[in-house]
């Protein structure tokens, strides 16, 4: 059985930070979840986007693994929007939920034999952070 330990590194006015570790196994875990975040108003949605992401994936001697992000969608299929293949990933770019009845929850997943991760999530408040100067 993997041990995932996720945590949230800061959670501010306009932005938060996260990290999920994982030892291995087949993940499927929320690495964010917006309604918990400090400034929320209302029933939602919460949404925010991904501005920065840093990450180590480990194949752990099974090739052919790698490590998905999804934006959850309650009322529907969770919709992928980044794969994280085996090695180091430092992106500094803007991912945004495509689709507004998603939750702005993020969640991972991971493929392949046993993958082994840690990986750094920043994101902007955006809907629903009526404090935050980033909205849409």
């Amino acid at each position: 059985m993997a041990l995932t330990v996720n945590r949230t590194l800061s959670d501010g006015g306009t932005t938060a930070s996260f990290e999920q570790v994982s030892d291995g196994g087949a993940e499927n875990n929320t690495i964010v979840n917006t309604s918990g975040l400090s400034g929320t108003f209302g029933a939602g949605p919460h949404l925010v986007r991904v501005i920065r992401v840093l990450a180590l994936v480990c194949d752990n001697g099974v090739a052919g693994g790698s490590v998905s992000l999804y934006w959850h969608n309650p009322a529907g299929v969770d919709v992928e929007f980044l794969t994280l293949p085996i090695g180091t990933t430092d992106l500094r770019t803007t991912f945004t939920p495509t689709v507004l009845n998603q939750t702005g929850d993020i969640i991972i997943t991971s493929t392949g034999g046993n993958i082994s991760y840690t990986i750094q999530l920043v994101v902007e408040k955006t809907t629903g952070f009526p404090n935050s100067n980033t909205h849409w």
